[in-house]
C-alpha cells in the first residue's frame, strides 16, 4: 500500500487497534504523507497525529482523504457517507483500501466526478 499525497487519515469511532491496522500501517510506512488524522471524540485510538476537522486539513493543504477505519466486516458504516462527502466537498480524493466495502459507493463515485475528485483504490 502506497500513497504519494498529503492525507487525513479517518479513524472515525474506532474503539481497538485492530480496526484501524490499515491506518497505523501506512502512518509507519509514510509519516511524510500521513499528517493528521480524522477521528470522532467516541474514538478510543490513537495514530498520535495532530486530530483535524475535514476543513482544517484541506486549509493545511492536505489532499486526499484515507480511510484507515476498517470494521469486522470490511464494511464502512452507512453513517459515514456524508463525511467521505465533506472530504470530497472540501477538495479531497477518497483513497481506500480494496479490501474496503463502501456502501453507496456509485453515490459516492457520482459527487467525485461533479466535483473533480477521484476514488482511489490502495492494492
Amino acid at each position: 500500500m502506497k500513497i504519494e499525497k498529503s492525507c487525513l487519515i479517518f479513524i472515525g469511532d474506532a474503539t481497538s487497534e485492530d480496526s484501524i491496522a490499515t491506518a497505523r500501517e501506512l502512518a509507519y510506512k509514510q509519516p511524510e504523507y500521513c499528517l493528521a488524522e480524522y477521528a470522532t471524540r467516541h474514538c478510543k485510538v490513537t495514530l498520535d497525529a495532530p486530530r483535524m476537522t475535514i476543513w482544517q486539513a484541506a486549509e493545511q493543504g492536505i489532499h486526499a482523504f484515507v480511510i484507515g477505519h476498517q470494521s469486522h466486516n470490511n464494511e464502512l458504516d452507512v453513517k459515514w457517507l456524508p463525511t467521505l462527502i465533506e472530504a470530497l466537498e472540501a477538495g479531497m480524493d477518497i483513497i481506500y483500501p480494496k479490501s474496503q466495502k463502501i456502501p453507496q459507493f456509485s453515490q459516492i463515485k457520482y459527487h467525485a466526478l461533479c466535483l473533480g475528485r477521484r476514488i482511489i483504490a490502495l492494492h
